[in-house]
């Protein structure tokens, strides 16, 4: 079996594929409708694709601690979705729960966010104490290894020259991005229920950071098969969906999902233990001073850290380096797939997660404010570190909600979708101008596409498939040719038509090739 990815647009670059699982059979990665073999890209104009690795957290397989849907029904329910059998399943839920209004309401979005067409056999090796991260994530790179000859792609992030392709080759580069430091062995919520004489299943801090080498290609791998990882990854995530130890992640499933899946353990907690930061510095190859230590760089993708954790890292780590080490060469701030929340501050934010005031309905300006999403706090440390925020197009996150004969007719969709991207465009925009910041204009340098196709999201509606995403170029001139009118200050000497490809395509080629 060939590698799978999505292809998003023909001019898109930044986007995420998320490949979960062994590479043993077909059963284990299934061709979606939204996916392509590799070949399908020798032919595109696609010239980077960012693909996921990405250990599925036992979270979504241990069910709600202390709640009637447990470990055994969740392995119940995912052998009644893998067997086609969705109504069986909801009866099943709905027999623990009780929760039937809000379950009937939103069943189908509910088991969107679940890992999908899992064989039985991989549901209780997630769910075994001995199922371990570290090991799933070599085993998802040998995947890529594999198909790399055959496949129509060329892995990026290797020293060699020889690694990359020739420039005018039609193959396109992947490059890896790590989807959270759980992925690295640590975060096994069994350990906090050890029993007398158990060992933690957690690694050690000194072997965690080994591990960040061997990614780096510093140190022998761990593994009989493969001696040395060779590709770099680009991106490491530090947070996922669930608790890791470490650093503090935010909500990122709606409310409805609170039934079946459990994301309480360090919701919305800060750096969680200072040797969080040692993680992030060797992450960046710097030392204790955040003095570069000769190390190569992974940059941090602070996709679903929490308000809190972000605010610490910036405080202790970014701006510190930045301002005060080293002013020519900043470390970037990367979202890889956000969207604007309206919410001035970090401590703001922290404030609405404390009064739990962030739920899914709780709007600022019309943008949704929880604290998965950017604020103007957030906007401006990329904008200062030249960093890259990859606007999504979720529907959780940008706050809206199709509704009535938008439904219904894909003309309608297509005008929701437009306006619904177009302010969230501009609420990023608008934030250097607010803050009279130097040269505002270079925010338009910082922007991205991260659809969040990965599977597991509800998109909006015209974005669903990746038929509309080939449009999308034209569908952001459009939107960006209204939002001139409307501020033509925020566009200075650009026109609508560049700003388009910036956002699709070049800004992310740009920032791939100054910092992988």
């Amino acid at each position: 079996m060939q590698p799978t990815l999505h292809q998003y647009t023909q001019k898109t670059s930044i986007e995420e594929s998320a490949v979960n699982g062994s590479r043993s059979t077909e059963k284990d990665f299934p061709v979606k409708e939204t996916r392509l073999p590799f070949e399908q890209y020798a032919n595109s104009e696609s010239k980077i694709i960012f693909a996921s690795l990405s250990p599925y957290e036992k979270g979504f397989f241990s069910g709600v601690e202390g709640g009637r849907v447990n470990k055994q029904v969740m392995r119940e329910v995912y052998g009644m979705i893998a067997d086609g059998n969705e109504v069986k399943a909801f009866q099943r839920i709905y027999a623990r729960s009780g929760n039937l209004a809000s379950l009937k309401k939103n069943f189908k979005e509910l088991l969107q966010l679940l890992p999908h067409n899992l064989p039985e056999s991989r549901i209780q090796y997630f769910q075994q104490r001995q199922y371990d991260y570290f090991e799933e994530l070599k085993n998802q790179y040998k995947f890529y290894l594999d198909g790399e000859s055959t496949g129509g792609y060329v892995l990026a992030g290797m020293e060699s020259e020889a690694a990359h392709i020739p420039s005018d080759s039609n193959y396109p580069e992947v490059a890896f991005i790590i989807d959270g430091i759980h992925s690295l062995g640590i975060g096994n919520p069994e350990d906090e229920f050890l029993h007398a004489g158990q060992r933690p299943h957690d690694v050690s801090i000194g072997r965690l950071k080994s591990r960040i080498r061997q990614l780096k290609g510093e140190e022998p791998l761990e593994d009989n098969e493969l001696k040395r990882w060779s590709h770099r990854p680009f991106l490491f995530r530090l947070a996922n969906h669930f608790g890791n130890g470490l650093f503090g992640h935010a909500r990122s499933f709606p409310q409805r999902a609170e039934v079946i899946l459990d994301q309480r353990r360090y919701l919305n907690k800060g750096v969680i233990k200072g040797s969080g930061y040692e993680v992030v510095t060797e992450l960046l190859g710097l030392d204790e001073n955040l003095r570069p230590t000769g190390s190569k760089r992974i940059l941090i993708d602070m996709l679903h850290v929490s308000a809190s954790a972000r605010n610490d890292l910036y405080e202790k780590v970014f701006r510190t380096h930045n301002k005060n080490i080293d002013t020519h060469h900043p470390i970037p701030v990367v979202f890889t797939n956000a969207a604007y929340s309206g919410v001035d501050y970090l401590t703001e934010m922290m404030k609405n997660s404390r009064d739990a005031v962030d739920h899914d309905d709780f709007r600022v300006r019309g943008f949704y404010g929880g604290s998965v999403n950017l604020c103007d706090e957030d906007v401006l440390a990329v904008f200062w570190s030249k960093g890259l925020i990859g606007i999504t197009l979720e529907e959780q996150k940008m706050g809206h909600e199709l509704t009535g004969l938008a439904k219904l007719f894909p003309k309608s969709s297509r005008t929701h979708a437009l306006r619904v991207l177009g302010r969230q465009v501009a609420g990023i925009v608008s934030v250097p101008f607010a803050y009279h910041v130097c040269e505002p204009l270079n925010i338009w340098n910082c922007l991205g596409i991260g659809s969040g196709l990965s599977g597991t999201v509800q998109l909006l509606e015209y974005f669903k498939t990746m038929n509309n995403l080939h449009s999308l170029v034209e569908d952001l001139e459009e939107v960006l040719t209204k939002l001139k009118k409307e501020e033509p200050f925020w566009f200075g000497p650009h026109k609508p038509a560049e700003l388009a490809m910036k956002i699709c395509y070049e800004n992310a080629m740009e920032f791939v090739a100054k910092n992988l």
